[in-house]
């Protein structure tokens, strides 16, 4: 009885509150809209950027794009993009190997990186008073990679494919299914066949549809022409 009691009163208390949330108009009104400002300017080096200021917290974030992906790869050397992301970290003429993750852990900071079809971006979280842009530009200009670098990053490399692709049931679902698409073709396969492959290249994925690689691809990591 003393259950009873106590579900017809919530069930009471309940449809209190929604006909008090319905009668408010205050309540059934949508947020505004929050647009957030930015700008956007090209360094005289080319580089594109795209800056938002929000002086609410003492912290920087920096994200830097590069128009390469996997879709760039060859079909039977796939991984090769993704690979490079992680030479990438290996150091440079003034920042030593393994170096990187120490100035941004040792300044409170975080970093990543990652791989697409057709971008490669490399993210930095730091307190406003740290040279994220350095380190960026140490990356861009700057970059040392030595045999040492290759034979470490290459492990890193298979390990994360095995990890997240192979050690998966569905790891390998997405691989198979991109390679089916298109199997009746697009509008740009209709037209002459001398566009085709400049078509492919622009604006599709033909090229490579697996990030991490396949594993035969990734045998020839080792031989990797520095």
């Amino acid at each position: 009885m003393l259950l009873l009691r106590f579900i017809v009163l919530c069930l009471l208390l309940a449809t209190t509150a929604v006909s008090a949330l319905a009668a408010s108009p205050e309540a059934a009104a949508p947020p505004p809209e929050k647009k957030i400002e930015f700008v956007e300017y090209d360094l005289a080096s080319g580089l594109h950027v795209i800056l938002h200021q929000n002086h609410s917290a003492p912290v920087i974030a920096t994200y830097v794009l590069y128009h390469v992906g996997s879709k760039d790869e060859r079909p039977d050397r796939t991984g090769f993009a993704h690979f490079f992301e992680h030479l990438m970290f290996e150091g440079s003429e003034n920042i030593p190997r393994g170096r990187v993750d120490k100035l941004i852990s040792g300044a409170g900071g975080n970093l990543n990186a990652s791989t697409s079809f057709d971008f490669t971006d490399y993210h930095f979280n730091l307190p406003s008073n740290q040279l994220a842009l350095w380190i960026e530009s140490e990356r861009m200009l700057h970059t040392k990679v030595d045999e040492t670098g290759v034979k470490t990053q290459r492990q890193v490399v298979k390990e994360e494919r095995r990890r997240e692709v192979e050690n998966r049931p569905y790891g390998t679902f997405f691989e198979n299914f991109a390679a089916m698409v298109f199997v009746i073709g697009n509008r740009e396969s209709c037209r002459p066949s001398r566009r085709l492959d400049q078509t492919s290249k622009e604006s599709a994925f033909t090229s490579s549809m697996r990030q991490k690689g396949f594993r035969e691809a990734t045998r020839i990591l080792p031989r990797l022409p520095l």
